[in-house]
């Protein structure tokens, strides 16, 4: 608890601002008639029960779009992620998923865009998988999504992550807000999420082979609408950060 004693002028509204280092920035103001005070109850920036706003703001980078379950297909294990996109100055506009047709089929497959939206694979999963068994330099969109930037959250620090398909059409979903909490948005206007999710950006989310070919394709947003198409296609990168809240 800390407290600030300010000499305000009889019949004046007080604007006031109060931060704290991990915690939700409260700003408000109060017509000040008499000697007063003003306390509020601050809210950690990542609350371990998950409550958030669309546009929340983590770590003055990234902004909060969704929350994702999800079960890790290896061991069957549950966990629930508070899902920040990170700002226009952090997203790439033309990237491949993957330099070859063929990448590894390490990623689980999903033949049409109902069972991809429904897939329980986390970012986090998916992205680790393919750098964990591919070479980086062959799949551009999750090392250029891994490497966009960390935060630290409760003195553990997490990497950005590729989206899946899921977080991505929530993205879409709340492009406007999202753009709106962005303070980078006026200077990476092309970076914008109402533009990129126009011309595409790529999710982690695997299609696997593509019919009558030996190809493999991966899903994306394109036109707000989900799609899958060649892995070798080149779309934008939007990544995120998923921090575990329960």
């Amino acid at each position: 608890m800390s407290s600030k004693i300010v000499k305000v002028t009889n019949g004046k509204i007080l604007n006031y601002t109060i931060k704290a280092n991990g915690y939700k920035t409260i700003n408000g103001s109060q017509l000040i008639t008499a000697d007063t005070t003003i306390s509020k109850n601050m809210v950690t920036e990542v609350d371990p029960n998950g409550v958030y706003s669309v546009g929340d703001r983590l770590g003055g980078i990234a902004s909060f779009v969704c929350y994702f379950n999800s079960t890790d297909p290896d061991n069957n294990t549950d966990q629930k992620y508070a899902v920040f996109v990170l700002d226009a100055s952090y997203r790439v506009l033309s990237t491949k998923w993957a330099t070859s047709t063929n990448p590894g089929d390490f990623l689980p497959q999903y033949t049409n865009n109902a069972l991809a939206l429904e897939a329980k694979e986390s970012a986090t999963y998916n992205t680790n998988l393919m750098l964990n068994n591919v070479s980086s330099a062959t799949i551009p969109a999750f090392t250029t999504a891994s490497n966009a930037s960390t935060v630290t959250v409760n003195g553990v620090t997490y990497s950005s992550q590729l989206p899946n398909i899921y977080e991505l059409n929530e993205i879409n979903t709340n492009k406007t807000a999202l753009d709106t909490a962005d303070p980078t948005v006026s200077d990476y206007s092309a970076n914008s999420l109402a533009t990129i999710c126009t011309s595409g950006i790529w999710s982690s989310t695997f299609r696997g082979k593509l019919s009558g070919t030996s190809n493999r394709g991966a899903f994306y947003i394109s036109n707000s609408a989900v799609g899958s198409t060649n892995v070798t296609g080149t779309f934008a990168i939007a990544p995120v950060f998923e921090i575990p809240v329960e």
